[in-house]
């Protein structure tokens, strides 16, 4: 569900099939399409990851969540990664 007032609230949900088979669903942004044209390297989530601590790891600043947060749509809670999700991490020249 998307809150009225959020900066989604106009935006595209689509579901994503997670490698489980289950499906989350996500928001399409127009941004997201650029990110396409990135290199990423990928992460597979562990028990307590969250996207504040993985850009300390992999920028050496939390405060970048937000960069890791956008090349994963169908994360909806970045304090909340499922243990064993596959995390896509930006090259660091986008930080």
């Amino acid at each position: 569900m998307i809150l009225e007032g959020s900066r989604y609230e106009n935006a595209k949900v689509v579901r994503v099939v997670m490698t489980d088979g289950t499906y989350r669903w996500a928001v399409l942004t127009e941004r997201w399409f650029s990110m396409q044209e990135v290199s990423y390297r990928y992460r597979t989530a562990a028990a307590y990851d969250r996207f504040d601590r993985l850009a300390a790891i992999e920028y050496g600043d939390p405060q970048l969540w937000w960069v890791i947060a956008k090349a994963n749509p169908e994360i909806f809670y970045p304090d909340d990664i499922p243990v064993g999700a596959v995390i896509r991490i930006p090259d660091a020249s986008l930080g």
